[in-house]
């Protein structure tokens, strides 16, 4: 830019390069600053984008290090909702996810922890108890953290919530116990009925006979055995069919009231109450043969499990897109072992039960794509059967 101006001026030749290098480093050192002003604008962005996907997600994303000591170096918000726990809490005390896990399953934990460093790329299946102590099913996946010698140093991972598959797990797997025993039902039932009710008559036949009258009573047991095992087979074959249920629209309540008396009978016979308390609800598709049974079935359980003066409640009600049938007895409730597999075959409290009724009562909630949810306490059972309004 000076050319034209100071060509002919000698002395200034060196000056002006001095001046050119000094405005090209200037030039440079700002082009420069630019530069790292720009690269780190866009690292902050990306950390607080990442930041922003980590602390949103629904999935628990951690850093735990073993270096200088065992610690977590980041926990995602997001435990929270998973845990009931605050991630400073985990911060505070790294022995907090082995009290959380459930006492079966923390061996699983411990050798977790001892084969990390031999199979790193391993999943973690856990139940844990959450802050209010209910239980889910959490997975977790890590990958190992390794540092420049190729030492592992920690472990990076994400825990998931799958309290959901696993309950579809369960009800596959009833479902599939279901058909076995239908299969059963229906190749052996017809053949065991046959000789039985041969037993049966040829029985009847001497508990008639003069000579056989010191035998009545033990006649009248046997029949009594016969009929019962008789009972079973019928439960045998009501899962066995697979019958195509007839939906009609129909009020809950009425079917619940035509109930009432039969049931309000049985109560009495023991010296137990029933109450109703019956509100507006919608109409919804129902079988009303097989509703009705779902309803005694699940009534008369209710009244096995409570004491002399038990009660049981019968309710409905409406909440957002459902119609809910709640059944409630004031008994001693379910033990674990047994809630957690209520609903498969054979599977009972009572001592003459065929743990098939319950069973009957799923497969029926199945066919009207209604939902079983049960809640028991030391203090009485709940059954929840939550239909769809249409």
């Amino acid at each position: 830019m000076d050319l034209p101006f100071l060509i002919n001026v000698s002395w200034i030749a060196p000056w002006g390069f001095l001046i050119d290098a000094a405005l090209r480093f200037i030039i440079a050192i700002g082009t420069l600053i630019v530069y790292l002003d720009k690269t780190r604008y866009d690292l902050l962005a990306k950390e607080q984008y990442y930041r922003l996907l980590a602390e949103n997600a629904s999935d628990v994303i951690y850093r735990f290090k073993f270096v200088p000591k065992m610690h977590f170096e980041y926990i995602s918000p997001s435990v929270k909702k998973l845990t009931g726990h605050s991630p400073h809490s985990f911060y505070n005390s790294i022995r907090l996810i082995f009290s959380l896990t459930t006492p079966n399953d923390r061996p699983i934990l411990r050798m977790f922890a001892r084969k990390f460093f031999y199979e790193p790329d391993h999943t973690l299946i856990l139940r844990i108890r959450r802050s209010d102590t209910s239980m889910i099913w959490v997975e977790q996946t890590s990958v190992p953290i390794v540092n420049e010698e190729g030492s592992c140093i920690g472990f990076e991972g994400i825990v998931r919530d799958i309290t959901t598959r696993k309950n579809l797990e369960q009800d596959i797997s009833r479902l599939d116990s279901l058909n076995t025993v239908g299969q059963m039902a229906a190749s052996v039932a017809h053949e065991i009925r046959n000789p039985m009710t041969t037993i049966r008559g040829y029985l009847q036949f001497f508990a008639n006979k003069r000579e056989f009258s010191t035998y009545t009573n033990q006649f009248g047991l046997m029949i009594d055995e016969l009929d019962r095992t008789n009972l079973i087979i019928k439960e045998y074959l009501t899962l066995s069919k697979h019958r195509t249920i007839d939906l009609k629209l129909n009020n809950l309540n009425v079917i619940i009231e035509s109930l009432y008396p039969l049931v309000k009978a049985d109560s009495n016979a023991d010296n137990k109450d029933i109450h109703m308390h019956l509100s507006d609800i919608s109409l919804i598709y129902l079988d009303e043969k097989e509703i009705r049974q779902l309803i005694l079935n699940i009534v008369r359980n209710g009244l096995e499990a409570t004491s002399s003066d038990g009660i049981v409640i019968i309710r409905t009600f409406q909440q957002s897109d459902e119609i809910v049938l709640s059944i409630q007895d004031n008994g001693s409730g379910i033990p674990q072992h047994i809630l957690d597999n209520l609903g498969k075959p054979f599977v009972t409290t009572k001592e003459t039960g065929t743990g098939l009724g319950l069973a009957t009562c799923y497969r029926i909630a199945s066919r009207h794509q209604a939902v079983i949810k049960v809640e028991s306490t030391p203090s009485g059972t709940t059954f929840n059967i939550c239909f769809k309004i249409p």
